[in-house]
């Protein structure tokens, strides 16, 4: 009987732990969106372009009317700017 309550227990403290971790994943997720959306235009749009539709310098280029190596220098600074929001807000 005892060993039931704590294996009941155990299970309940294993979903509880999964749900806040999921809650915290979320959280994470919405500050990331915001950071992103905080590097202005077009810097969110290459970044976004890059790491989330996977598209080389060159296709970003043609889209925003940069040539390549504007795009990789603006992405770079983009993500230098992401990465110090990003740590201010501990995710880093």
């Amino acid at each position: 009987m005892a060993e039931e309550k704590m294996d009941a227990a155990t299970a309940q403290a294993i979903e509880i732990a999964k749900a806040m971790r999921e809650q915290e994943k979320a959280e994470e997720a919405r500050i990331l969106i915001r950071s992103i959306r905080a590097l202005g235009e077009p810097d969110s749009t290459i970044v976004l372009a890059r790491y989330y539709y996977g598209l080389g310098s060159g296709e970003i280029g043609h889209m925003t009317g940069l040539s390549p190596p504007a795009v990789r220098m603006r992405l770079r600074r983009a993500l230098q700017k992401l990465k110090c929001e990003l740590t201010k807000e501990e995710l880093l």
